[in-house]
C-alpha cells in the first residue's frame, strides 16, 4: 500500500513537471520578457549602486589623502579624561591621539625636513594610514625608530630608502629644547599633503616621546571622526555640549567627513541620495510588476481551468511558480554575472586610474562589495515573487468559474440614466480614438503603472543630467577670474603654493602660516605684495578686460588692542591683565607674547560692507557695522578660531579701541639688522607711527554659512585679518598697497594676456629672488581646468551612465507593455476583423493608444517634472557653491522624440508581427 502511494505521488510529480514545461513553452514570450526585466533590474541596480558608491569612495580617498588624515574634527590640548569621554559618544566613529613634538632638520642643511609626531594605535591605523600609499615597513616601536615620508627622505638626499638605515636629525622638542638624534628607519610612505601646503609628517614611537618628557595623556590633539550623517558644525555643537573643556580657549575644530562631502557634491546630501535610490528602486519595481500584470488575465484563466479539473490551491501555486522559476533565477544570475564583470574590471579602471591618478591610484581600496550584487539580486527576485504572488492571490479570491472567465478589465460602474441622452455621432477617426481610450482605461492599473514608470525614469534621468551639468567643475572654474596675481606666502617659495587640485571649492589663499612668516624679510612699511610697477604693467597689457579687474588693497601693520578686545585671542590660560602684570617689565607688548603683533588690513568697498552687514544681521546682530561703514571702525575676520566661551568674549569686545602702528621703513629695518647689540640698545624700540583709536566692530567667523565671498589675500587660523573702509584706511599711518589682483581677458586674447603676465611675473620673481624677498604667485584658470580634466571626464561619464540606465528602464517598461499586450490580444484582433474592422483601422487604434501614453507622460514631465527639476536645482544650489542651474531643454526634447518613436513605432511593429503570425496560422 505504501509503495502504491509513492508511485501515485511520483506520477503526480512527473505530471506536474510536464505541465510546467508545457506551460512554460506556451508562455515563451512572457518568460523571455520577464527574464529580460529581471536581468535589466539586477544590472541597473548593481551598476548604478556600484558607480554611485565607487564615485563617493573615490572622492573620499582623494579628500583623505589631500588632508593627510581621515579625521574630520580635532580637539587641541586634550587630556586623557576628554579622550575617554569622546570615545564613548555614540556619534563618534573613531578617536585617536596625536602629540606633535616639533620640527626636524638636517644637521648640515637649513630649513625644516618634516614635523615629528607620535600617534596611538587608532590614530595611525584608522585615521592616518588611509591617507598614505606605498607604505613600506611598520610604525615605529623602538626608542630610536622613525617613519618618514618619501618627500622628507628626498630632502635628506635619500632616493632609495632601505629598512633600518640610519638617519641623523636635529629635532626641536618644544620651544627651547633641541635634540641631536640618530634614528633607524622603520618604514616610509608616500603622502599627498604638499598640494595643500601642509608640512610633511614623520612619526616616532611612544617610547621615544616619553624619553623626551612627553605623553599621550595630556596636551594632545584628539583626532575625531564622527559619523557620516553629521556635518562638521553639527558634530562640533554636540561635542561642546557633551565634553567638558579644560579652559575657555580650548576648542574643537570641526569639519565634514570625506564621505559627507562626497555625497554632498554628488547628490546634495544623504537625504537626496536616499530619495534618488527610492526612485530607482521604484522604477525597477514597476518594470517587473508590469510584466506580471500584463499577462495576469491569461494566467488567471489558465489556473481557473486547472482548478476546475481538480488541481488544489497548493498545486496551483507550485505550478505557477514552477514555470516562473527559470526566467526569474536565470535573469538574476545572468544580471549578477554581467554586473560582476563591470564592477571588477571597468569601474576600478575608471575611478582608480583616471579619477585618482594624481592621488596615488586606488591602492588597497576596493570599489566592489558583495552587497552590490546581493541586494539588487534579492530585491529583484523578491519583487518578481511578490508580483507572481499577486496573480496567485487574485486566482484564489475568485471561484474556479470566475477565474476561468477572467479578462483583467477593471469593472466599470454602471449608471442607470433616468432620462435618455441623445448620443452624439462620432466620425470614424474619433471613434478609433475613443476605442483606444477605452482600451487603455480597461486596464487602469497597467496604464498608471506604465505611465508612472516612464515618468520616473525620464524625470530621474533629467534630474541626473541637470545635476551633472550644474555640478560640473567647469562652472567652478568659470566663476573664477582668468588670472590671479598675488604675493607668495613666504620666502623661499613653495612649489605647491596656491594649488587646489580638484577641490575647486577650497580657498587657495588659506595658509597655516602667521603674518610674521608671511612678511619674513619683507617686514617693512614700503613692501607691497604686488608692486605698483607690476600692477601697471599687467593692466596695460592688450586684451585685459578693464571692467573685470579687482584689486584687493590694504597694508600690513602692528595692532594694539585694549585688554578686553584682545581677550578672545588669548589662549595662554591667564587673562590679558595677568599677562601684563607678569611680563610688563620685559617691555614686550602682550600682542607679541600671544602672536597678535602683525596683521593684514584690507580695504572693502561700500557694497562689500553692505553685504557683510546683511550677513551680520542674520548671524550676529551685535556687530557694529555702522562704524565700519563710516570709517571709524575695523572688523576682525577669523577662520573659525573661537570656542563658544571666546565667542561670548568677542561679543563683549565690540566697541573697544584698537590702534595700528606702521612697520619700520626699509631703511630703518636694514639699519637695525646691521647694528650690533650696543647700537640696538641705543636705538631703543622706536615703534612706528601709531594711528588714532578705531572702534572694534567685532569678530566675524568667515567659515559661517552664508559668509559673503569676496577676494582676500593670505589668511588662516594663525593670522589676524582686519577689514576697513576706504575712508578708514586713509587714517592709517601707511600707504595703500596691492595685496592681490584679479582680472579677465577679452575673448580670443587669453593666450596673449597669459603670455604677457607670465613674462612680467617671471621677471619680477627673478629680481625678488636675488634680493631674498617673497615673489609673486600666478593662478591661471586654464591650468585649473587642465588639472581637473580627468575629474570632469569621469564625473560626466558616471552621470552619463546613470542617466542612460534610467532612460532605458522607463522605455524598456513601455516596450514590455507593448509586446506582452499585443501578444495577449491576438483573439481580440481576430474578433474585431470578423465584425468588420479593417486592419488599417486596427493600426490607427493601436497608434492612438501609443499616443495616449506619449501625451500623458509628456504632460506629467511638463507640469510635475518641471516643478521637481526647479526644486532639485534650488536644493543643489544651496548645497554646492558653484552649482549652476539650467533647464535640460535639448535633452528633454531628445527624450520626448525617443519616447514618441517607442510609443508609436513599437505598437506598429508588434501589430504587424501578431497579424503575420495569425495569417500564417490561418493558412496552415
Amino acid at each position: 500500500m505504501r509503495e502504491c502511494s509513492r508511485k501515485i505521488k511520483g506520477s503526480a510529480r512527473r505530471a506536474m513537471q510536464m505541465l510546467i514545461r508545457r506551460s512554460a513553452r506556451a508562455a515563451r514570450g512572457r518568460n523571455r520578457i520577464l527574464f529580460s526585466a529581471v536581468f535589466f533590474g539586477v544590472v541597473s541596480l548593481a551598476v548604478i549602486s556600484g558607480i554611485f558608491a565607487g564615485r563617493i569612495q573615490a572622492e573620499q580617498i582623494r579628500a583623505i589623502r589631500q588632508a593627510g588624515t581621515a579625521a574630520s574634527t580635532c580637539l587641541e590640548g586634550g587630556n586623557a579624561s576628554q579622550y575617554e569621554r569622546i570615545r564613548k559618544l555614540s556619534y563618534i566613529h573613531e578617536a585617536g591621539r596625536r602629540r606633535t613634538v616639533g620640527n626636524a632638520k638636517c644637521p648640515d642643511k637649513a630649513g625644516s625636513v618634516c614635523q615629528i609626531c607620535a600617534l596611538d594605535l587608532t590614530a595611525w591605523k584608522e585615521l592616518t594610514e588611509p591617507a598614505y600609499t606605498d607604505i613600506e615597513g611598520q610604525y615605529p616601536s623602538g626608542a630610536q625608530e622613525i617613519m618618514l615620508p618619501v618627500r622628507a627622505l628626498k630632502e635628506l638626499g635619500i632616493s632609495s630608502p632601505k629598512p633600518e638605515m640610519e638617519i641623523s636629525l636635529e629635532v626641536e622638542v618644544g620651544l627651547f629644547q633641541k635634540e641631536q638624534e640618530t634614528f633607524t628607519l622603520s618604514g616610509w610612505y608616500t603622502d599627498y599633503t604638499a598640494a595643500s601646503g601642509t608640512a610633511a609628517q614623520g612619526y616616532i614611537s611612544l617610547e621615544k616621546l616619553e624619553d623626551w618628557g612627553g605623553s599621550l595623556d595630556e596636551d594632545v590633539d584628539i583626532l575625531i571622526l564622527q559619523k557620516d550623517s553629521l556635518s562638521g558644525r553639527q558634530a562640533e555643537e554636540q561635542l561642546y555640549r557633551d565634553v567638558e573643556l579644560a579652559s575657555d580657549s580650548q576648542r574643537f575644530t570641526g569639519g565634514n567627513t570625506a564621505s559627507y562631502n562626497a555625497v554632498r557634491r554628488l547628490a546634495g546630501g544623504y537625504g537626496a541620495a536616499l530619495l534618488a535610490g527610492v526612485v530607482i528602486l521604484a522604477g525597477v519595481f514597476f518594470l517587473i510588476c508590469n510584466v506580471m500584470q500584463i499577462s495576469m488575465a491569461g494566467d488567471v484563466r489558465q489556473m481557473g481551468l486547472l482548478h476546475i479539473v481538480g488541481m488544489t490551491d497548493a498545486q496551483l501555486k507550485a505550478f505557477y511558480m514552477g514555470q516562473l522559476r527559470r526566467p526569474i533565477l536565470g535573469g538574476a544570475l545572468a544580471g549578477a554575472g554581467l554586473s560582476l564583470l563591470v564592477l571588477l574590471t571597468w569601474l576600478p579602471g575608471i575611478l582608480g586610474e583616471k579619477y585618482l591618478k594624481d592621488w596615488g591610484g586606488a591602492g588597497r581600496w576596493m570599489f566592489f562589495r558583495p552587497e552590490f550584487l546581493a541586494v539588487p539580486a534579492v530585491f529583484t527576485i523578491l519583487t518578481a515573487v511578490l508580483a507572481a504572488a499577486s496573480v496567485i492571490l487574485r486566482t484564489f479570491r475568485l471561484s474556479a468559474l470566475e477565474a476561468s472567465a477572467y479578462t483583467g478589465a477593471d469593472p466599470g460602474r454602471q449608471r442607470e440614466n433616468k432620462r435618455k441622452r441623445k448620443q452624439k455621432s462620432r466620425s470614424p477617426r474619433r471613434e478609433l480614438v475613443f476605442m483606444a481610450w477605452q482600451n487603455v482605461l480597461r486596464h487602469r492599473g497597467r496604464f498608471f503603472l506604465t505611465v508612472l514608470s516612464l515618468f520616473l525614469g525620464m524625470e530621474a534621468a533629467l534630474c541626473s543630467i541637470m545635476m551633472a551639468r550644474g555640478a560640473d567643475y567647469t562652472h567652478a572654474i568659470e566663476k573664477k577670474p582668468d588670472f590671479v596675481v598675488a604675493g607668495r606666502s613666504g620666502y623661499p617659495a613653495e612649489e605647491t603654493e596656491g594649488q587646489q587640485g580638484t577641490d575647486l571649492e577650497s580657498d587657495p589663499f588659506v595658509t597655516g602660516k602667521t603674518t610674521l612668516m608671511l612678511l619674513y624679510d619683507n617686514d617693512y612699511d614700503e613692501f607691497s605684495p604686488v608692486s605698483s610697477a607690476v600692477k601697471e604693467e599687467i593692466l596695460s597689457l592688450d586684451g585685459v578686460e578693464g571692467s573685470s579687474v579687482y584689486l584687493a588693497e590694504g597694508g600690513y601693520l602692528s595692532p594694539s588692542f585694549s585688554p578686553k578686545a584682545l581677550e578672545p585671542l588669548n589662549d595662554s590660560g591667564d587673562t590679558v591683565e595677568e599677562l601684563e602684570e607678569e611680563y610688563g617689565s620685559s617691555g614686550l607688548p602682550v600682542e607679541v607674547m600671544i602672536g597678535a603683533d602683525h596683521c593684514t588690513v584690507q580695504i572693502l568697498s561700500q557694497e562689500e560692507i553692505r553685504e557683510l552687514a546683511d550677513f551680520a544681521g542674520k548671524q550676529d546682530p551685535g556687530l557694529d557695522m555702522e562704524s565700519l561703514a563710516d570709517g571709524t571702525g575695523v572688523l576682525l575676520l577669523h577662520d573659525h578660531i573661537l570656542s563658544p566661551a571666546k565667542e561670548e568674549q568677542a561679543r563683549e569686545s565690540v566697541g573697544e579701541p584698537v590702534r595700528f602702528s606702521a612697520l619700520w621703513s626699509k631703511e630703518e629695518r636694514e639699519k637695525r639688522l646691521e647694528a650690533d647689540p650696543e647700537e640696538l640698545e641705543k636705538m631703543g624700540e622706536q615703534p612706528g607711527i601709531t594711528s588714532e583709536a578705531f572702534t572694534l566692530c567685532g569678530y566675524m567667523d568667515t567659515q559661517a554659512e552664508g559668509f559673503p565671498d569676496f577676494p582676500r589675500s593670505w589668511h588662516g587660523e594663525s593670522m589676524l585679518y582686519f577689514v576697513i573702509s576706504e575712508e578708514g584706511f586713509e587714517k592709517l599711518p601707511t600707504e595703500k598697497k596691492t595685496l592681490l589682483m584679479e582680472l579677465d581677458a577679452r575673448d580670443g586674447k587669453e593666450a596673449d594676456v597669459q603670455k604677457g603676465i607670465e613674462q612680467i611675473t617671471a621677471a619680477e620673481n627673478r629680481r625678488r629672488d636675488e634680493a631674498g624677498e617673497a615673489g609673486l604667485l600666478l593662478i591661471i584658470a586654464g591650468d585649473l581646468m587642465e588639472e581637473a580634466r580627468s575629474y570632469i571626464m569621469v564625473s560626466n561619464l558616471v552621470f552619463g551612465i546613470i542617466t542612460a540606465v534610467l532612460i532605458f528602464a522607463g522605455l524598456l517598461n513601455y516596450f514590455n507593455v507593448c509586446v506582452t499586450g499585443m501578444l495577449s490580444r491576438k483573439m481580440e484582433f481576430d474578433m474585431m476583423e470578423k465584425i468588420g474592422m479593417t486592419r488599417r483601422q486596427q493600426k490607427g487604434m493601436i497608434l492612438a493608444e501609443g499616443a495616449i501614453y506619449l501625451l500623458v507622460t509628456a504632460a506629467l514631465l511638463l507640469i510635475v517634472g518641471s516643478a521637481v527639476l526647479a526644486a532639485v536645482g534650488a536644493y543643489m544650489g544651496g548645497r554646492i557653491s558653484y552649482f549652476t542651474f539650467s533647464w535640460p531643454v535639448w535633452q528633454a526634447a531628445g527624450m520626448a522624440a525617443a519616447l514618441a518613436v517607442i510609443c508609436l513605432g513599437v505598437p506598429e511593429v508588434m501589430y504587424r508581427q501578431v497579424r503575420l503570425k495569425n495569417t500564417e496560422y490561418s493558412f496552415q
